[in-house]
């Protein structure tokens, strides 16, 4: 028994080095595949990133669009409220003078 003991502690050595040899391998595989992984992965979002930077900037420029109509339609509002109030004060005026028989 004692003299199998050496050729035993051989083959764990072996054994050994032999599984070491796989799982550094497979390590590096494994490294691999996470390193190309990642970079792809920061491409896309490099990708993405751009179409959305795109895609705020049109929003952006439609927004301000929109503002622009909507502080025009305010201004015509304005102009027509005006407009309004003129002809309901000329109506006053015209129906005081015509009570008041100056017309």
């Amino acid at each position: 028994m004692q003299a199998a003991l050496p050729v035993f502690r051989d083959r764990i050595d072996l054994l050994s080095a032999k599984m070491d040899s796989k799982i550094e391998a497979l390590n590096e595989k494994t490294n691999a595949r996470i390193d190309a992984l990642d970079t792809s992965l920061s491409a896309n979002i490099g990708i993405a990133n751009e179409q959305r930077a795109a895609g705020d900037t049109a929003l952006g420029e439609k927004i301000d669009k929109l503002t622009e109509r909507v502080l025009e339609v305010q201004g015509h509002q304005k102009a027509v409220l005006w407009v309004i109030s003129i002809f309901s004060i000329i109506a006053s005026v015209v129906s005081i003078a015509h009570t008041l028989d100056w017309i």
